[in-house]
């Protein structure tokens, strides 16, 4: 009984090429990332937000230990009724 081997030396063969490829020069393994202009804008307005918010929340937390922190019905009701509209609609 005779085994053929010219498959086997061709999936050698395959193979060293393969590995030939994935070597390469480490310039071209080099990952690399880059961050849109949108995603730039984006955490820029974020960053400066949390500086209005915290400035909102230091705000409120004085007037809480004052006790000169009012709240306006009307506004808080609206709040609600926005709240309530909005998870009608996701339930939708």
């Amino acid at each position: 009984m005779k085994v053929n081997r010219t498959g086997y030396t061709q999936m050698i063969q395959q193979l060293e090429k393969a590995k030939k490829t994935e070597k390469g020069s480490p310039a071209e393994k080099k990952d690399t990332i880059e961050i849109s202009k949108e995603s730039i804008k984006i955490n820029e307005y974020l960053k400066n937000s949390k500086v209005s918010n915290a400035e909102k929340v230091e705000q409120i937390k004085s007037q809480l230990k004052k006790g000169t922190y009012k709240v306006s019905s009307e506004k808080l009701a609206g709040k609600i009724l926005e709240k309530i509209n909005d998870q009608k609609i996701e339930d939708k």
